[in-house]
């Protein structure tokens, strides 16, 4: 029999884990209001409250904290610390405090929170679930609602937020993005929450994820192609279907190129002419070109300071030159081996997962992108921190 005070342990621990992952999910949301002066992303901020809140109760009703930090973890942060502190100071002279702010508040203060919250796995799935159908829901209705009406949803201006890049007026070039600005946002999203779902289903790909992957293509982001490739290639067991993916990959690549006009049966014209010569492509010389040639100097290995402002000239924005131009690829490398480190299980899997991310626009200044990193790293160490090791197996039916 559940008593009451253990009902309202269960209640408080499932919202005080799910309600700010849910706040956090609304990462793509700069709000403007009348004044015309934006205040970003207001729903981080909520989010960072609502932790400090938990937190705060959490001490209050139990006197002890369920939060603990183990010594281990205690001084590898402690060490990151002191290693980035120069990198701090050269980022608040350049002028980004608020850069440097949400870095270290992130790592400090949402990562700890999600590793170390002491959550039932069968919860984490359930609210990931939720979260996964709630994004494809918007996803198809947006998509939906102009394929068979004409009509464009925009879900961020009726928030008064900035508006999606969704639908080119000129050319009637139209991606659905749900929730997000712009397609390759949305498949970011749908590719960390897929990273998630598919590791506690043990590697099987039901048809939510599958809804998943076909909403990522019916996105026609470039990124969220790829994002499909790596998906079934670090989840697939099977080196026949291993083997079978690429095939398809390869055959659909050949027929964009050499049979255009049959391609654009299942993707609009202009994504097809994109691919072709995506390396000439804007998005792809805004993503990964820089203005300014790389040199091997005291900057390139030590960084230039954490800002997010001039990062974009150096290899451009994405997370991995983010990371090498605000803490040198002496930083980069320690970034990768102090995950290495953090995992316990599906190492690779999850330090490439983490890299490919990373090819994409760079989160480490929004909130999701740490609480995210707290879940898997939490899920790798699941043995270790959780009565129930069986739970990756049981999983499988929920």
């Amino acid at each position: 029999m559940i008593t009451k005070p253990v009902l309202k342990r269960f209640v408080f621990d499932y919202a005080a884990y799910s309600i700010p992952l849910f706040v956090f999910s609304l990462w793509d949301y700069y709000i403007i209001p009348v004044s015309g002066r934006i205040y970003g992303r207001i729903f981080d901020y909520c989010g960072i409250f609502l932790i400090l809140f938990f937190i705060s109760s959490k001490i209050y009703i139990t006197k002890l904290p369920n939060l603990y930090v183990k010594r281990t973890a205690f001084f590898i942060w402690l060490f990151a610390l002191l290693f980035f502190i120069p990198q701090m100071i050269f980022g608040i002279l350049e002028g980004s405090v608020l850069t440097v702010f949400a870095f270290y508040l992130g790592l400090f203060l949402v990562l700890p929170y999600f590793l170390h919250f002491d959550y039932n796995y069968a919860h984490i799935l359930r609210v990931i679930n939720v979260l996964t159908i709630v994004n494809l829901l918007f996803f198809y209705i947006q998509f939906f609602a102009y394929k068979c009406f004409g009509v464009v949803i925009d879900y961020l201006g009726y928030f008064n937020a900035m508006s999606a890049r969704i639908f080119n007026t000129a050319t009637f070039y139209f991606r659905a993005a749900g929730l997000f600005q712009e397609p390759n946002s949305f498949c970011l999203m749908v590719f960390m929450l897929l990273v998630v779902r598919l590791f506690l289903k043990g590697n099987i790909f039901d048809l939510l994820s599958i809804i998943a992957l076909v909403a990522i293509f019916l996105s026609e982001s470039l990124w969220g192609f790829g994002a499909i490739v790596v998906l079934l290639i670090l989840f697939t067991r099977s080196v026949i279907y291993k083997s079978l993916i690429l095939a398809l990959v390869i055959a659909f690549s050949f027929t964009i190129v050499y049979a255009p006009k049959y391609a654009a049966y299942l993707i609009d014209p202009i994504t097809v002419g994109r691919i072709p010569n995506v390396l000439n492509e804007g998005s792809y010389l805004a993503r990964y070109c820089g203005k300014s040639k790389i040199r091997c100097d005291f900057n390139f290995f030590f960084g230039h300071g954490l800002s997010t402002n001039k990062f974009q000239g150096f290899s451009g924005c994405n997370a991995i030159g983010f990371i090498i131009y605000s803490f040198g690829f002496f930083g980069f490398i320690l970034f990768l081996f102090t995950l290495l480190g953090a995992f316990k299980k599906s190492r690779i899997k999850f330090l490439f997962a983490i890299i490919f991310a990373m090819t994409s626009y760079p989160l480490f200044t929004y909130m999701f992108w740490w609480t995210w990193l707290g879940i898997i790293i939490k899920l790798s160490r699941m043995n270790y921190y959780s009565e129930n090791t069986n739970f990756a197996l049981k999983s499988r039916t929920l």
